[in-house]
């Protein structure tokens, strides 16, 4: 109701987030990550559908059989995991959570009403629980 996309954006220095990120995709799509829940439904030794939408493409490397690869503001192209870019929207909502309440948030909640089957719904939380340690807060999962 209050969220926006979650979509990031390396076109400038400073990453951006959400809706402002979102209107980067449009002239600058190779520098846009977002679907992170799907990137992280799938098992990252198998080769993945890419989307036709996707600016970003894969790679890997001897620590991460799946990494996203994307193009930078400085014009090289970075690549991340699917969990340390989840962090980046996460500590992004952290920032946002805290001027609201005026305190960082020992946890985190997520309740999952995804179309995903079970066996890719565990990998989500999984990649988000890693996400979740790289800022040092709990992930809580919510059960309604």
């Amino acid at each position: 109701m209050y969220g926006e996309d979650l979509f990031i954006s390396f076109c400038d220095k400073k990453p951006k987030y959400g809706f402002a990120a979102a209107e980067d995709y449009r002239e600058n799509p190779t520098f846009v990550v977002f679907d992170l829940r799907k990137i992280m439904s799938v098992l990252p030794n198998i080769k993945i559908d890419t989307d036709p939408r996707w600016g970003f493409t894969f790679t890997e490397n001897s620590k991460n059989p799946l990494l996203i690869q994307f193009d930078n503001f400085d014009r090289n192209t970075k690549a991340a995991s699917a969990a340390f870019l989840m962090a980046m929207l996460l500590k992004h909502h952290l920032k946002i959570i805290k001027s609201e309440i005026g305190e960082k948030p020992k946890e985190l909640g997520f309740w999952f009403l995804d179309k995903f089957k079970a066996e890719e719904k565990e990998r989500i939380k999984s990649g988000i629980k890693d996400a979740c340690e790289l800022l040092k807060v709990s992930f809580v999962e919510v059960n309604v």
